[in-house]
């Protein structure tokens, strides 16, 4: 969603405890997730969910919103209209992701679990 631009959404939205989730249509640009937003779809997260059970809801909100486009778009060549959403929150990376996934003897053991259920 336009929450969380980047790599791994579905991970840094567990991590950081999202109630709301969702997929985002977007005009692409050479940029990562820096294009026009065209459609959101949003769905509440249910609690205790990990990112691979995140990223499946995701999908299906995507199958869900793309066959609500796909008519259009394979008729009209016109682009599709801005929705008025924007990108926020921070673009994310692999290096991102990456870093998170690393467990250090410092932490505790339910930052642990947290990093576990968001990063695997």
């Amino acid at each position: 969603p336009p929450e969380y631009p980047g790599s791994h959404p579905a991970s840094f939205a567990i991590y950081e405890g999202a109630k709301r989730y969702g997929v985002t249509v977007h005009e692409m640009t050479t940029k990562v997730d820096d294009g026009v937003i065209v459609a959101v779809d949003r769905f509440d997260v249910p609690p205790g969910l990990r990112f691979v059970d995140l990223e499946l809801h995701a999908y299906k909100a995507l199958v869900a919103l793309f066959s609500a486009l796909a008519e259009r778009m394979a008729t009209d060549p016109a682009p599709l209209a801005p929705c008025g959403e924007t990108w926020s929150g921070t673009k994310t990376t692999n290096r991102d992701f990456a870093r998170m996934g690393e467990v250090t003897e410092e932490m505790d053991e339910e930052e642990i679990k947290r990093r576990f259920r968001a990063f695997g």
